[in-house]
Order: C-alpha cells, then structure tokens, then sequence
C-alpha cells in the first residue's frame, strides 16, 4: 500500500448494488454501509460503471457528514474505478478522462478521490498509457489521491516488468518521451536501483556521446547532432536489442 493509504482489514464490494442481480433497497442498503463503518469495514469499492452505486455511497457520505460530523464521514475510504467506454478506446480524449474523475467526485460528494483503479477494455486499442499519464496529471492536480489498475492481464503487465531494463534503456537514449516510461516504472513496481542506474547509465551515454562528437568535430557536427542523433540512437537501440534476443532466444 502507498504511504498513507489507510484501508480496513475487509473491503465492502459494490457491485452487487448496481441493480444486475436483483432487487436493491436502496435506503436500506446506506443504513448498511453506516453499520458497516461502525463496525470498523470502512472501505468501500464501486466503478464508475456500476448503475447507481457512486451516487449511492456519495448519498451516505453527505448524510454521514451532516449528522455525525465530518471527522466521522472523512473516515470513509473509496476505491473506485474508472472504466472508458470500450467504443472510445480507439481516440479517447484528455478531457474525457478527466470528465470522468470528475463525475466520479461530484457523484460521490467528495474533493478526491481515494483510489482510482484504472482499467482499460483492451490494451491493443488506443493509447492506454497516454490516459494514464492524464490520471497521473490529476493526482499532481489533487483530484485523485492514489492510483491504481484492475483486471490488466498479468502477463502483459510482467513483459514490462521484466523488460524494465531495456525500456528505460530506450527511452533514454532515443526520442520516445522518457516521461512515458517513469509513468510506467511506477505503476508496474520497478525496483528502484534499477530504474537509477540505467536511467543514469543511458542518459549518461546520450550526453557523453553527444559532447565527444562535439568536441571532437566542433561546430560542423551541430547539424547533424540536432537533425539526426535521434534517428541514429534509436537504430542503434534497436540493433542492440534484436542482437541481445537473437542471442538469447536462437
């Protein structure tokens, strides 16, 4: 768990109040969350697809803070999720995602939200990192508090984590937006000595490269360094990697 993340031993579901599979009462489903929190289960988990379900904790969260105060509802802790639109993969937008968290906040009547577990229909369609670097973006803005994913397929997941190394390698020596891979290197767990040392090594070796040739070529070299280093860094990365798995897998 992150620092500061205080969780109850066992979470209480919400998908079940959605109304899917079955009859819900509603008020008598907010009178249970109160006995729930009295109880010391003060740890609730919704989506902001499930029909009715952030709005019905956000219902409990304003009732709980008119009656007993706001240290008593500010005990209250929410894991939900945000799930884009699977026809929306394909182009999904900035400001959509966005417009998610916030619909998520209004709906649950709070300034941020504990925990958004982020989940992406499927990953071969559109730019799910790019959406993560938007979520990322609002917990600097301080409309989401922790982050998180739900339902990723794990061996998709392990290929970055195990090809840690080479990512940062990359993204450090070629054009590809080093940002992108930080983002990453946090959400998948990378150990940090090895996120340190090869981002220290590959942008070492850019740097160093880039001030030989200057010193060695001077001035006439400038034109080349600003118009095509970058092509020739990610042709040599991509050398270097096919010569690194032709040995290891052949």
């Amino acid at each position: 768990l992150r620092p500061g993340h205080r969780i109850s031993r066992v979470i209480r579901g919400g998908w079940q109040l959605a109304g899917d599979h079955g009859p819900v009462d509603r008020a008598q489903a907010i009178r249970d969350m109160e006995a729930f929190v009295d109880a010391g289960l003060f740890t609730f988990d919704c989506a902001d697809i499930y029909t009715g379900v952030e709005e019905m904790i956000g219902d409990f969260i304003a009732d709980l803070r008119r009656r007993r105060g706001a240290s008593v509802a500010n005990r209250v802790c929410i894991h939900t999720k945000l799930v884009p639109d699977l026809s929306r993969l394909a182009d999904l937008r900035a400001d959509e995602v966005e417009a998610i968290v916030d619909r998520s906040l209004l709906r649950l009547k709070v300034d941020q939200l504990d925990l958004v577990q982020f989940f992406w229909w499927d990953l071969s369609i559109g730019d799910a990192v790019r959406s993560l670097d938007v979520l990322k973006a609002l917990k600097d803005k301080g409309k989401i508090k922790n982050l998180g994913t739900t339902n990723w397929d794990r061996q998709a997941m392990q290929r970055f984590v195990d090809a840690g190394f080479w990512a940062v390698l990359g993204a450090g020596v070629t054009p590809f937006p080093f940002k992108v891979i930080t983002i990453m290197a946090g959400w998948t767990g990378m150990p940090i000595v090895t996120f340190l040392v090869t981002s220290i090594l590959a942008r070492g070796l850019r740097f160093f490269i880039v001030a030989g040739l200057l010193w060695y070529f001077g001035a006439p070299i400038r034109t080349f360094i600003e118009k095509r280093l970058g092509l020739v860094f990610t042709i040599f990365f991509v050398v270097l990697l096919g010569g690194f798995l032709l040995v290891r897998y052949l």
